[in-house]
């Protein structure tokens, strides 16, 4: 037994999803991150382990202080697969994302996914709560304009995973933390590197 492969193994069903299934942050930031990601595996993180393990111990307690549900899972039909999530809490009024990150900066895609899983169920307004070296909480209402074009950027990476071809480059803040850099970077031309 090789102990690397092995967690490995064990962590890639953390962060690849199975057959017939997008996940909903695959389609709320680049595709073309998530369609390598899928297609390739990411390497594991200790970053990774710490968030993991960070929502499984604060998950059911703050439910239970709160009087939410936790980790409640979403199934939207796309095509021939199904759009899934966890809302990470779901309360009477808004559901709460939890984010654990050593930057307070709420990234659009935090934004993105927690407003799919308000919508999805049925809530006006949903939190993202960020722990880093401190704790910032921020409200939104639920957007149903934002749904449908999560919806239809599902469309667009099916296509993609069926076709087993990657989805254009979508360049932001995320290019420079992203594993598969290089990769994508191959298509690029010298005036894009210059920018």
């Amino acid at each position: 037994m090789n102990l690397k492969d092995v967690i490995r193994k064990v962590m890639q069903r953390e962060v690849k999803p199975p057959e017939g299934e997008v996940w909903v942050t695959e389609v709320c930031g680049c595709l073309r991150r998530a369609w390598y990601k899928r297609r390739y595996g990411e390497e594991i993180t200790k970053d990774m382990i710490v968030g993991i393990k960070g929502h499984n111990i604060l998950l059911p307690k703050l439910a239970e202080e709160l009087g939410c549900t936790y980790e409640v899972r979403i199934e939207i039909p796309v095509d021939s697969y199904i759009l899934v999530g966890k809302a990470d809490l779901v309360c009477e009024d808004r559901v709460i994302e939890l984010k654990l990150s050593n930057s307070l900066h709420i990234r659009d895609e935090w934004i993105t996914q927690a407003n799919t899983y308000a919508v999805a169920l049925g809530k006006d307004k949903f939190t993202i709560a960020i722990i880093g070296n401190s704790i910032i909480t921020k409200d939104y209402p639920a957007n149903k304009a934002l749904f449908k074009i999560v919806l239809e950027t599902a469309k667009i990476y099916i296509k993609h995973i069926k076709a087993n071809k990657p989805p254009p480059p979508m360049y932001g803040d995320w290019c420079k933390y992203c594993p598969y850099r290089k990769e994508c970077n191959k298509e690029k031309s010298i005036t894009e590197y210059m920018r």
